[in-house]
């Protein structure tokens, strides 16, 4: 993933700090610095993150879930949603897989009271 498309996230998309988002990929707050300086590219899990990041985040009420769940402060949760998510994506035809991303934003919501 290249540095312009991780400050695209962060920054447009998200409006995160590095600090936050580095909590969101479990990575430390100088690594996404040497991603964004283009100095190291993500690999492992946070890469895999970063992907299900800008698909999941190309759905409308999945960013708008995303971001009230950073505004509550709860960056842990988006992780944890956004791996789910992406878990569910990869496996399922195009119909099934937005009924059940409908579904499934409905469940989180209600169990973490957006």
């Amino acid at each position: 993933m290249k540095k312009e498309e991780i400050l695209s996230i962060r920054k447009k998309i998200l409006n995160l700090s590095q600090d936050e988002f580095s909590r969101l990929l479990s990575v430390s707050t100088r690594t996404v610095m040497r991603w964004e300086n283009g100095n190291n590219i993500p690999q492992g899990s946070a890469l895999d993150t970063l992907k299900l990041l800008k698909m999941g985040l190309k759905d409308e009420k999945v960013l708008k879930l995303v971001k009230e769940a950073i505004e509550y402060g709860n960056i842990h949760l988006v992780a944890m949603f956004i791996k789910t998510l992406g878990s569910i994506q990869g496996l399922l035809e195009p119909k099934l897989r937005k009924d059940l991303t409908n579904d499934f934003i409905k469940v989180f919501k209600k169990h973490f009271h957006y």
